[in-house]
């Protein structure tokens, strides 16, 4: 779908803000119907869903994956109600729930309007993203009234128990519960509460220089720091119209591509792990340890933060060779490692058939990165919406069908031979020069969008500056936040001891679902 074809459809042509970026404001109840129209009838993909205060008033935002370009409906409020779209569009509810917690605007007809992301105790009518609630604010929470765990339509009868899992675990585990529906082995049916570590992080933002800014998007998720970082970076230099050197956006890609490595083969790892295989856990574990040193070599940091800034990055590279010397012998260890372990019989047993996610499961709900590729949507922004230097470079998204565990384990270890091939190519066609770009001083009301591919899919930045050049409004939509939802999906009929690796092939970051 282009913009004609969403004039043809719509009767109205949709405004080319930027590349990449198409805008149309709409009346609110407008949305309810034209929204699933283009999902449903005309093949756009629903990104995300959010709401911002506009001089005294609110607004709803939806931005849709329409093909080359991302679309963003704005339509600003009279009431501080809107029509919900969960009814067709089940990928909003999350969205929609955060929007009434954070905002206090009712999405009206919404089948499951509880509270999402505030903690149990927080006072009613206090909506900590409106500008009258400001960020330094401190909360007197009341003691909360736990009757149980919290379920939605749990699943009743004779011998069936709800098993809560969390939110604290053995191990390292971050903060999130799981009530199991269960009559003692099968998994009948699997509530998540999630948002126990939520720290206000779209809050933060507000009002932070560009400097610091960069900053703050790393913290969003920790092992995603290069990934927000690169989303937010590339939103504001779109709304600022900063053109990148050539060299950083190179730079950029070796960087993101190390990230994608270490998530990826430490989730091989957590795999071993689960499934008690103590010397492969070892050796994949070494394998995430030789990124993260080479990662500290490069930069100075294991987790590559304090790189990425506002019109291209702080740091550059010193010696390719060192880079490109032990790059080798990484592909060549983890190619020997994947080998072994994919002859591995007790391994191949626990992964094959677990946690299936249907292909329409994972479109109805906007699935994205190795959870939609493995369940047969190839969706991959770095080539659907091209960023840095990625449209110069040769790579194959990989994609699997059979949408279980099995299926998502050898879409990592494809990307992670894809990304030793892509640090490669952006190294060989690196060109000499600058590394960042001067920028500008924000004018008041610019906005863009930003994304980028990170281990765990398309991680989406919007971002809107107010007065004095400081931010006035960012939007973080993770992929954690996107692909959480769909967990429950899979684990109707499986078994209680298939649960860590139905739960490790999702490798989510908790940090960057809370928010």
């Amino acid at each position: 779908m282009n913009a004609r074809a969403i004039e043809e459809r719509l009767g109205r042509a949709p405004e080319r803000a930027r590349s990449g970026e198409l805008w149309l404001r709409l009346r609110p109840e407008q949305l309810v119907y034209i929204v699933p129209d283009l999902v449903e009838g005309g093949g756009a993909r629903f990104v995300t869903e959010f709401a911002a205060e506009l001089s005294e008033r609110f607004a709803i935002y939806v931005i849709l994956d329409v093909g080359d370009d991302y679309l963003v409906l704005e339509a600003p409020l009279e009431a501080e109600r809107f029509s919900s779209l969960v009814v067709r569009l089940p990928a909003a509810e999350w969205p929609e729930r955060e929007i009434r917690d954070l905002f206090g605007l009712t999405p009206a007809a919404h089948p499951n309007p509880t509270r999402l992301v505030l903690p149990e105790g927080w006072p009613e009518g206090l909506y900590p993203m409106r500008k009258s609630f400001p960020r330094e604010r401190e909360v007197e929470l009341a003691p909360p009234e736990r009757s149980g765990p919290r379920m939605h339509e749990p699943v009743e009868g004779d011998g069936i128990f709800h098993m809560p899992y969390g939110p604290i675990r053995s191990g390292i585990f971050e903060s999130a519960q799981f009530v199991v529906d269960t009559p003692g082995e099968k998994i009948l049916g699997l509530h998540l509460n999630m948002f126990f570590k939520h720290r206000g992080m779209e809050k933060i933002f507000e009002g932070v220089s560009l400097e610091q800014a960069p900053l703050v998007a790393e913290r969003v998720s920790g092992t995603d720091s290069f990934a927000q970082s690169l989303a937010f970076c590339q939103a504001v230099e779109r709304a600022l119209e900063i053109e990148v050197p050539p060299r950083a956006l190179h730079l950029r890609i070796v960087f993101a591509e190390l990230e994608r490595i270490y998530n990826h083969v430490d989730h091989i790892a957590k795999h071993c792990e689960g499934a008690s295989l103590n010397v492969a856990n070892a050796r994949f574990s070494i394998l995430k340890e030789r990124v993260l040193r080479l990662n500290a070599a490069l930069t100075g940091s294991r987790y590559l933060r304090g790189v990425n800034q506002v019109g291209g990055l702080r740091q550059d590279l010193a010696d390719p060779g060192v880079l490109l010397d032990e790059l080798s012998s990484l592909e060549k260890d983890f190619g020997a490692e994947t080998r072994l372990l994919k002859r591995t019989d007790s391994f191949l047993d626990r992964i094959i058939t677990a946690g299936p996610l249907s292909r329409e499961d994972a479109v109805a709900y906007g699935a994205v990165g190795p959870i939609a590729r493995g369940s047969g949507v190839d969706l991959d922004s770095r080539r659907d919406h091209p960023y840095a230097a990625y449209p110069e470079l040769a790579f194959a998204v990989a994609t699997a069908a059979d949408g279980d565990a099995d299926a998502r384990f050898n879409v990592r270890t494809e990307e992670i031979h894809n990304a030793f091939d892509l640090i490669r190519q952006a190294v060989d066609r690196m060109p000499e020069g600058s590394i960042s770009a001067e920028v500008p001083v924000p004018e008041p009301g610019s906005r863009a969008l930003g994304w980028a591919e990170g281990a765990r899919g398309e991680e989406m930045y919007f971002v809107r500056f107010g007065e004095k050049g400081l931010l006035d409004r960012v939007k973080v939509r993770t992929a954690s936040f996107v692909n959480w939802p769909l967990f429950p999906r899979t684990i109707e009929g499986q078994i209680l001891t298939d649960f860590v690796f139905m739960e490790q092939s999702f490798a989510l970051s908790q940090g960057g679902c809370d928010g």
